[in-house]
Formats: structure tokens, sequence, C-alpha cells
């Protein structure tokens, strides 16, 4: 994403570290330019990141049909269910 801005021309609002360009990426874009909190919530709530990373990404750049069609469908299918290392560990005795 930071190479993507970049690349187009979104210019940063302070001086970007040379040697690490995602060094203060919070303080170089505003939240309408990267909406960090949004693409980077957490675990608990990765399917609310891929949405709002894919949104960023089809509002500023071309998205193949096939591609953004797949990605739409993992977006809005059900969440699958809870793997054996989801589930809370037993009581102990």
């Amino acid at each position: 994403m930071i190479a993507l801005l970049r690349l187009s021309g979104a210019g940063a609002g302070h001086r970007r570290d040379p040697f690490d360009a995602s060094r203060r990426v919070e303080q170089a874009y505003p939240p309408e330019v990267l909406p960090l909190a949004a693409m980077v919530p957490g675990y608990a709530r990765n399917r609310e990141a891929a949405r709002a990373v894919f949104g960023w990404l089809a509002e500023r750049f071309p998205v193949d049909p096939v591609i953004g069609e797949a990605v739409r469908r993992l977006l809005d299918a059900p969440p699958p269910p809870p793997s054996q290392r989801d589930l809370p560990a037993p009581d102990a005795p």
C-alpha cells in the first residue's frame, strides 16, 4: 500500500524514513488517504481488514473483474466454522 501511494503520487505529510518506508507511516498519511485503523484492526477482525484493504485498492486502481468477483464472494461468504485450535481449552481438573 505504501509503495502504491508513493507510485501514484500521493505525497507523504512528513519526511519519510529513507531506509524503511513503513516507519511512521501513520504520521505520513492521514486516515482519509491510508485508513490504517480499518486495514489492521487485529487478528479477530481479519475479514473486516480484508474488506477495507480491497475497498481501498478498488477505489484507486483497476481490479481485474474475475479476481474482484472472487474476492467479493469470499468477503460476503459466511465465516467458516471454528477449527479445533480456535476453540477454548477445556477446563483443567
